[in-house]
């Protein structure tokens, strides 16, 4: 039997983790979810094996643009996906010198979720199982 493919899903919210991780789970993902950036980093240097990490920009303790710039200087390199309500020019670019693959903007689709997970992880999950509907 094939290893689930591991994704970690860091937000403050836990509505937003559990939302995300819903999604991902139904996909066939084993998903981790952590509350900050300094959790998140906690994981991924225990997990070399994580196909896609979705994170939220703006969080207590460490930020997710944090978070990719601590990856970025520990040669940490992971398919990153950024969740944010916020849409600011400056953060993006910064984000993508360390980086991060692309944004969604919160709340994001279970369409939009299940197409990150599609193109990173598993092209051949069935996306028409997928409502549009958002989380």
């Amino acid at each position: 039997m094939k290893a689930k493919p591991k994704v970690l899903v860091v937000d403050d919210s836990k509505t937003t983790r559990q939302a995300v991780k819903f999604v991902l789970a139904q996909l066939g993902a084993e998903v981790i979810e952590a509350e900050n950036g300094q959790a998140a980093l906690e994981v991924v240097e225990k997990n070399s094996d994580l196909a896609l990490i979705f994170c939220d920009i703006a969080m207590p303790v460490m930020s997710g643009l944090e978070l990719l710039k601590k990856m970025y200087d520990l040669g940490i390199k992971r398919n990153s996906v950024m969740l944010t309500a916020l849409g600011q020019r400056d953060t993006m670019d910064e984000a993508r010198k360390y980086g991060v693959k692309g944004f969604l903007v919160k709340p994001a689709s279970k369409l939009d979720i299940a197409k990150v997970y599609a193109y990173y992880v598993d092209n051949t999950v069935d996306l028409t199982k997928v409502t549009e509907d958002p989380y």
